[in-house]
């Protein structure tokens, strides 16, 4: 992968985690950008891998290049690296390793490891500015910066214009996205989905920020005419942490209303544990659901929608289905509903879900647009051209 000798004007650095359709796997952040506008013309997509998995069929499979050297070799090789990068940057290291252990209460044991980890980052970044070197492209778009900041920097080095896609719904600081933006690790601009998440909660100072709108939802509503909505079904999303709760409350639901079946869908990353299984299976009208389905292709077959804190009910909202927020035991109260109770109405009790169903409307904000804005690609075309004024 290294001996490239074609140039390549556009990098694309897909998420790990595909979803499916039709037994094809694609990647809902890039694949739509890549169909829909200049990107199709010349590029590769670099596709690393899930819990160490490649997912086959890949849509646009002829454009893709799996990173699993670029990620192996560089932890083998940084097991021997490591001791003379922690000798060359002793000062700085020791540095950190002191005040962080004012704070976190490190151990020797930690000193060696963040020297592991600079060394993975720097084996990494020579790997990739070697690659670039060798492809020469104009841009390079990530999905998530904290996967990709060795070919940030490598793009930086070699004035390649860098770009991140918003993967997920953000409200305020978190792990991921807090602190002073870096113009040396950071990438150039952030590409969001909504003209609601342009703010300061990203990291990114506002004029590099860019709504480009959200490119799959062109690929989608299109079907969404043909298909025939689900009666007397009600479909609850999940999330990962809290699915106990969120078990009881559908069962909640269930018992109530037992003419209407509750459809559970949980995250990729969640499982249920053998308790919360059965008792799912004692209530008739509660099923789960296939979660490896694509959330859109999901959400398309209903019409009403529950959950609490997650990202899908800002899709169900671009799909204008209607939406509600659990607020009542044992999900009642802001550590569960979080920032999502400003932007839903709530169900504050079990027999408020029967105003929800007899709704024939969307919920507020009915197109959703604020949200998921309608894909700009006369804007997008611009940035792969190097064409912006920004």
């Amino acid at each position: 992968m290294l001996l490239f000798r074609k140039p390549v004007e556009n990098i694309v650095f897909a998420f790990p985690r595909l979803q499916k359709k039709n037994a094809t796997y694609f990647d809902k952040f890039t694949d739509p950008l890549i169909e829909l506008s200049e990107l199709k013309n010349n590029y590769l997509i670099f596709q690393r891998p899930e819990s160490g998995l490649h997912y086959k069929p890949r849509r646009n499979s002829a454009k893709e290049k799996y990173t699993d050297f670029i990620e192996t070799t560089s932890k083998l090789a940084s097991l021997f690296l490591f001791p003379f990068v922690m000798m060359i940057r002793f000062k700085a290291l020791m540095t950190i390793y002191r005040n962080g252990k004012r704070v976190f209460g490190l151990s020797t044991k930690d000193l060696f490891l963040m020297a592991y980890k600079i060394t993975i980052f720097t084996v990494q970044y020579i790997i990739y500015r070697r690659l670039l070197k060798s492809l020469r492209p104009k841009n390079v778009f990530v999905v998530n910066r904290a996967l990709h900041y060795p070919v940030i920097v490598a793009a930086h080095k070699m004035n390649i214009a860098s770009y991140e896609l918003q993967h997920g719904v953000t409200h305020t600081w978190t792990v991921l996205y807090s602190g002073k933006y870096d113009p040396v690790i950071d990438p150039d601009y952030f590409l969001a989905f909504g003209q609601k998440w342009i703010g300061k909660q990203y990291g990114i100072p506002l004029d590099k920020m860019i709504n480009i709108g959200w490119a799959y939802s062109d690929l989608i509503h299109i079907e969404m005419d043909k298909i025939d909505l689900y009666k007397n079904r009600v479909l609850v999303i999940s999330v990962p942490g809290i699915s106990p709760q969120i078990v009881a409350a559908t069962i909640l639901l269930a018992k109530v209303y037992e003419k209407t079946t509750f459809d559970l869908r949980l995250h990729p990353q969640e499982q249920l544990s053998r308790e919360e299984e059965n008792k799912i299976q004692q209530q008739t009208n509660v099923i789960l659901v296939d979660n490896t389905e694509e959330s859109t292709q999901t959400l398309m077959r209903y019409k009403y929608v529950l959950g609490v804190m997650s990202s899908v009910l800002f899709e169900a909202l671009s799909l204008q289905k209607n939406v509600r927020i659990i607020n009542f035991e044992p999900l009642k109260g802001e550590q569960y509903t979080g920032q999502t109770s400003k932007y839903f109405e709530k169900i504050n009790s079990v027999s408020d879900f029967q105003v929800f169903i007899n709704d024939d409307n969307p919920s507020s904000e009915k197109n959703g647009n604020t949200y998921y804005s309608q894909f700009d690609v006369k804007k997008f075309n611009e940035l792969v051209r190097n064409e912006t004024s920004l």
